[in-house]
Formats: structure tokens, sequence, C-alpha cells
């Protein structure tokens, strides 16, 4: 089973964007995910909401998320939970 690797923008503020982001990785079929945030990234809660959307869409069930700040840690945490996507993150401070 494939993983799919995909670094985050340093930046996000909309859903669009997180859409637009993963159009790239149309075929993921369920398969697993990494997401790689880079040093002193800075989100907002639409755009992580969007990334939560298209990995729903894509079938996915299992996120690692690496590097993610406090406040991030717990926005993903939340999105992934409604959208039943399992989430393993880990905050920059634990890279």
């Amino acid at each position: 089973m494939a993983v799919h690797r995909i670094e985050l923008p340093d930046f996000g503020f909309d859903a669009q964007a997180a859409r637009d982001l993963f159009a790239e990785h149309p075929a993921m079929n369920g398969e697993p995910v990494r997401l790689i945030i880079p040093a002193m990234a800075l989100y907002g809660s639409t755009f992580v909401h969007g990334i939560a959307e298209s990995l729903e869409a894509r079938g996915v069930t299992q996120v690692t998320i690496y590097g993610a700040s406090v406040t991030d840690a717990d926005r993903f945490d939340r999105a992934l939970a409604r959208r039943h996507v399992t989430a393993r993150v880990f905050r920059d401070s634990q890279v």
C-alpha cells in the first residue's frame, strides 16, 4: 500500500486553496497520507477544514501530520475527527 507524502504550503486561509492543493493528488484510493507542515506555517481554520474535506473525498482514513503548531494540531484533530479520519499529529516540538 502506497503512502502519499504531501508538503503543505507556508500559509493557507481558505478551503478552495486546500482543494486546489489536493487536485494534484486525485487518486489516493483511501491510502494513508503524510502531511508535512513547514516551520512557521500559518493556516486558517477554513483551510484546515478544506484539507479534511479533500482527504475524506478521496477515501483517506489515516493521516500522519508532521510539524504542526499547537493551534494547528488542535484544528487538524477536530476537523479530521468530524470526517472520521484517524490522525496522528506530531507537533513541531516533537519532530
